[in-house]
């Protein structure tokens, strides 16, 4: 009879009482401001602890709901866990994080990415001149302020669409190649890969035409370019794999609607 208990609640884990149990991990960890890999890493631990906990109370008692509250007690309180999980962040996984904000986030437009990505890039180069400027003063070259700014724009555009680029692209080349079965399409991967494989160059000769009168030159550089397009595309090959990984994740956690 107890074998049949047992595996009467272990069908429900495979639904209702696996979001429950998400949703008492989520609620302690969603706040931690830590990167993607550090947060999905908490999440398996704690999730792997509160389902022992929970099989423990129901191997003692068939009752699905008492067995969730009992572990929720046996968990602790969320707020407080969320601040000792902060403590173990290390100051350089902080800053990871911050660098992630860049990231595509699941249901974000095309729109609002690239906005997100301005403002980004605009805030880098700020604190840039921030440094930059003193320095130029100090030194007398206030003359030279047109060539920087033009540099410091040209830059800021590039750094701009090259990010924007860059993130889109290998999101959505590890979701073609390995997403779901919905989501995959090695098509949509070879277009993908041979855009960026194109666009790259192109990308580059534009930022030179804003930084060079020389023809030669610009045209020097758009050859080094073509060289180095085919290793972009491979690196971006490499990570897409983690971007798509950590892009679900994101997804499936992010989709779990806390309580206020």
């Amino acid at each position: 009879m107890l074998n049949g208990q047992i595996w009467n609640w272990k069908i429900d884990m495979n639904d209702s009482v696996e979001h429950e149990l998400m949703l008492i991990v989520e609620r302690a960890v969603r706040p931690v401001r830590a990167s993607i890999p550090l947060k999905r890493r908490m999440r398996e631990d704690l999730l792997a602890h509160l389902t022992e906990a929970f099989e423990s109370e129901m191997e003692l008692r068939d009752d699905t709901q008492v067995g969730l509250e009992r572990a929720g007690r046996r968990f602790g309180d969320p707020a407080r866990l969320t601040e000792e999980l902060q403590q173990t962040v290390p100051w350089w996984d902080r800053v990871r994080a911050y660098g992630e904000r860049m990231n595509r986030e699941p249901g974000e437009s095309l729109a609002h990415f690239f906005i997100k990505s301005v403002v980004f890039t605009l805030a880098g180069y700020a604190i840039v001149l921030m440094v930059v400027l003193p320095m130029m003063f100090a030194q007398g070259k206030i003359g030279d302020m047109g060539v920087v700014f033009r540099v410091m724009l040209a830059m800021c555009i590039f750094t701009t669409t090259f990010m924007f680029i860059f993130v889109s692209a290998a999101t959505r080349i590890g979701l073609a190649l390995y997403g779901d079965n919905r989501q995959r399409s090695k098509l949509v991967a070879a277009r993908c890969m041979l855009a960026t494989l194109i666009g790259f160059p192109v990308l580059f000769m534009f930022t030179y035409l804003a930084l060079l009168d020389d023809v030669g030159q610009i045209l020097e550089r758009f050859r080094l370019a073509c060289y180095l397009a085919p290793v972009f595309t491979f690196l971006l090959w490499a990570i897409s794999r983690q971007a798509a990984k950590e892009f679900r994740h994101t997804a499936e956690w992010a989709s779990l609607e806390l309580d206020n």
